[in-house]
């Protein structure tokens, strides 16, 4: 990719399951259908037992809905639930974008992000590379942290992507911005940090 893209977050709401779903399984499709584990029926099962549109964003790309990011605050931590980049859109710094805001919005809150990736997904080096330790693994799942700001060790951050400066709170929501590429975006799948058993 050269030159810039705009890219903006937008709040989802009940109204919009269905677009949702279209976009996590046409993102997850290839990582599960790896492990021979794609079925629509879960997906939806999945998506709909969690959903919660006032902790959802729209990701848009020049206008148009290109994937979508829930971030769930718990009492100790944030969790990661979803973030989801449509095919067309991987590889463009999408994930990186979303994720620098995130990451952001941890920092600010002195929170740990806590995320699920499938195996087999190429999420899991791009989390890698945003910080994220490996916690523990389950039969189809990688569970990683990112640990607090306050908590991260200064002297080991050669390999991990900068947040952002612009945060995730409601009053960001939409605000777009232009990003430059990003060499460290990998070209296929952010997808997948939930559970990944849809």
């Amino acid at each position: 990719m050269s030159g810039s893209i705009h890219l903006a977050l937008a709040l989802a709401t009940e109204d919009d399951f269905e677009a949702l779903l279209s976009v996590r399984m046409a993102a997850m499709r290839e990582s599960l259908q790896r492990l021979h584990r794609f079925n629509p029926q879960r997906a939806r099962e999945r998506l709909s037992r969690a959903f919660e549109p006032a902790h959802t964003r729209h990701i848009l790309l020049a206008g148009e809905r290109v994937g979508f990011v829930v971030l769930l605050p718990q009492a100790d931590h944030l969790v990661l639930d979803h973030l989801y980049v449509a095919p067309q859109a991987q590889g463009l710094g999408v994930g990186s974008w979303v994720m620098g805001r995130v990451l952001a919005e941890a920092d600010r809150l002195g929170l740990p992000v806590r995320v699920t990736a499938l195996r087999l997904s190429d999420a899991n080096s791009f989390y890698q590379r945003l910080g994220f330790e490996l916690q523990h693994e389950s039969e189809w799942d990688l569970h990683y942290v990112r640990p607090a700001l306050e908590d991260r060790d200064q002297h080991d951050d050669a390999h991990r992507v900068r947040p952002q400066t612009d945060s995730f709170d409601e009053s960001r929501l939409h605000a777009g911005d232009d990003t430059g590429d990003d060499p460290a975006e990998p070209q296929a799948g952010e997808t997948g940090p939930g559970t990944g058993r849809g």
